[in-house]
């Protein structure tokens, strides 16, 4: 906490919040992560290319021989038990789930700092009053002493006055410390030093909720969908083990002894990989 704020609105800490909170840096950088694995698993139905380039010389008792070569292979898978499919399934709703983890430890963390917030405008409103009391029974302390001194009071009255003024006193000293607490729990939160805040805590304009339309799009609810519908996938997953697996492979090379080579050569083959129950390669 290196900075200061010396007289924090709401919009000001919520900035400051949204900056610098570590947690919610990992999980956007957890979700960004998940992003990119769900970018990746559409990379398993794409066509597999390779290209391929050489050149040699090779001296022996008869001379010197050269020889060139270059060649393009691709792989296309066109089946593979259906596991491309999960795969992509399993990356769609893992980023899901991350992206409802965000939003849920930011909602957490958000209202988190708004409490924290509305208990230190609370405690900076107790100790105005508070600092008000002592005054008032201060000044009546004072006055009943005079009138005391004087022979208009009597002592026991006197001395009421005098344990008012030291019971606000202690009030005042209470009301530091729990403004003392919040300022640094503000502070704590948002990273930065909230020396005080000024304003009131916004409050919004809401009608009758709909409960269960915000259930069913609260994070936390998400998250736990999300989780059942991966244990689902994996179970569906393991069947895709007893299914075979059909590739389509092809192949173009020149070679020659010369550059650019001119002899060509194609293949185009398809394999099957099946379980019966156990691999076998049928090409």
């Amino acid at each position: 906490m290196s900075n200061c704020l010396l007289a924090a609105t709401w919009q000001d800490v919520l900035a400051q919040a949204a900056a610098r909170n570590n947690e919610i840096k990992s999980a956007q950088k957890q979700l960004e992560a998940y992003q990119w694995l769900y970018y990746k698993s559409y990379s398993e139905v794409l066509p597999q290319i390779s290209a391929n380039l050489s050149g040699g010389n090779t001296v022996n008792s008869l001379g010197n021989s050269t020889s060139y070569s270059y060649g393009l292979s691709a792989s296309q898978a066109l089946f593979k038990g259906f596991s491309n499919y999960f795969n992509v399934r399993t990356a769609a709703v893992n980023y899901d789930f991350y992206r409802a983890n965000l939003v849920n430890i930011e909602a957490d963390y958000y209202n988190q700092v708004r409490l924290t917030f509305i208990d230190l405008y609370l405690a900076q409103q107790n100790l105005a009053v508070r600092k008000t009391i002592k005054q008032s029974r201060d000044n009546n302390a004072r006055m009943i002493k005079l009138f005391y001194e004087s022979g208009k009071e009597d002592k026991g009255n006197y001395l009421r006055t005098v344990a008012q003024a030291a019971d606000a006193d202690q009030g005042v000293s209470s009301a530091l410390r729990q403004l003392e607490l919040a300022r640094l729990k503000l502070s704590q939160l948002v990273n930065e030093t909230v020396a005080s805040i000024e304003g009131e805590p916004a409050v919004g304009q809401y009608g009758l909720p709909d409960i269960g339309g915000l259930v069913k799009n609260s994070p936390a609810f998400i998250m736990a969908k999300d989780q059942l519908e991966l244990a689902s996938i994996a179970q569906q997953n393991t069947l895709g083990e007893f299914l075979p697996t059909v590739i389509l492979t092809g192949a173009y090379q020149k070679s020659g002894s010369d550059w650019p080579p001119t002899s060509a050569s194609k293949a185009l083959s398809k394999c099957l990989f099946a379980y019966f129950p156990r691999r076998r390669q049928l090409c």
